[in-house]
């Protein structure tokens, strides 16, 4: 199990108040102290970066502070912000920015996202045999920058504050051996991107997803990294297989946070509260992108992960329907193409700024006003994102 290989770590967290430094237990001991008191887990949210920071603010509103922020794929984006700028005003300010506004607005679409080339990409993707070492270094959606250019960003992870916890996959083979046979090969590491002394939290501990599922192409054991700047572990984490380019640390190469979407494992290991996302379903294009790259079924694993426990579940089951209206991501244009879904328009994007902040702050006050572990609250419940043969009605 993941937590057979945590040592004590509490003398290691010299920065913490006494009152929040604890040992790392099983959580089969839930009663035993943690390394922290309050984390909360983001699962991937693409560039809809002011969901994520409203649920912080919705949390700081109503007395719950985080002590840790771990994030996944787009939503470390969010998880970067946080640990750039202590306030929600400070946030909120940022990502209203002219200049975080430009970064996003002027992506460039890939070729493969033209009317010409995206219904054959589409067609000859979603026929592509499993098994093999995928092409993840070619064709992709979306071009995003190997840096991203914001220097309020550019900052090493702190220990003050809340911290932050980044997962990313460390690629483990290059161009030359795609189309091989995988063969059983492990192809990606999982990384927990962070500052140090939170680290030692998480050295040498299992993956969940080679737990969970030992034929995927999931390395056993995690690691750790403390030397990245947060825009370069947001980068990392973003970098969402056939979506965007991987991401280069160093002289490593970096997938997405995708390698373990919602790693509430991580987040029980660290805490003794634990605020976990609860998320709908991907289409069949994203659940085929996760399959080809990491060998895993990613439904399988968001049924068995709401249907784990946790303190308080904060509902965004319905971001699939709710989230396009005034997201922030690609949008399809006339069912043959994909354009940059953010507004070039000043009044527009500010509009959907404040509606995707006000969804996450309203949906995060929500999920504090729910007894422990209810799920009463989830708006859309099916077979793909969860288990349970009788889904509880509202």
């Amino acid at each position: 199990m993941l937590f057979a290989h945590i040592s004590l770590t509490a003398l290691l967290l010299g920065s913490l108040a006494w009152s929040d430094v604890h040992t790392l237990t099983s959580d089969k001991n839930p009663s035993q102290p943690k390394a922290f008191r309050r984390v909360v887990v983001f699962s991937g949210g693409g560039f809809n970066s002011p969901v994520f920071l409203g649920m912080l603010e919705g949390l700081e509103e109503s007395g719950w502070k985080s002590d840790v922020i771990i994030s996944t794929c787009g939503s470390s984006i969010s998880a970067a912000i946080a640990g750039a700028f202590p306030t929600s005003e400070m946030r909120k300010e940022f990502v209203k920015s002219e200049a975080f506004h430009r970064l996003l607005s002027t992506l460039k679409m890939g070729e493969v996202a033209s009317s010409l080339q995206l219904v054959p990409s589409m067609a000859e993707f979603m026929t592509r045999p499993e098994g093999k070492v995928p092409d993840i270094f070619s064709k992709h959606i979306l071009l995003v920058p190997s840096v991203f250019s914001l220097p309020e960003l550019d900052r090493p992870f702190s220990s003050e504050g809340s911290r932050i916890v980044m997962v990313g996959a460390k690629i483990a083979f290059d161009e030359k051996e795609i189309g091989k046979d995988r063969n059983g090969r492990k192809l990606y590491q999982q990384m927990f991107l962070t500052d140090e002394k939170t680290a030692e939290c998480l050295r040498n501990i299992d993956a969940p997803i080679a737990t969970s599922f030992p034929k995927s192409a999931i390395q056993k054991k995690t690691d750790v990294l403390t030397t990245c700047r947060l825009s370069q572990a947001a980068r990392a984490s973003i970098s969402d297989p056939f979506y965007m380019p991987p991401a280069k640390i160093g002289k490593d190469a970096y997938l997405a946070g995708s390698v373990d979407l919602y790693p509430l494992e991580t987040g029980k290991l660290l805490g003794s509260e634990v605020l976990m996302c609860y998320s709908a379903p991907f289409d069949a294009v994203e659940q085929k992108a996760l399959l080809l790259s990491f060998s895993y079924d990613n439904h399988e694993r968001l049924r068995q992960v709401n249907d784990m426990e946790a303190t308080h579940w904060i509902d965004i089951s319905d971001s699939d329907s709710e989230w396009p209206k005034i997201g922030l991501n690609p949008k399809k244009q006339y069912g043959i193409s994909l354009v940059n879904g953010v507004p070039t328009s000043r009044k527009d994007y500010l509009e959907n700024v404040d509606k995707l902040w006000s969804y996450g702050k309203e949906r995060a006050k929500e999920a504090l006003r729910t007894p422990r572990n209810s799920k009463l609250h989830i708006r859309n419940k099916n077979s793909n994102n969860t288990n349970k043969n009788s889904v509880e009605t509202r």
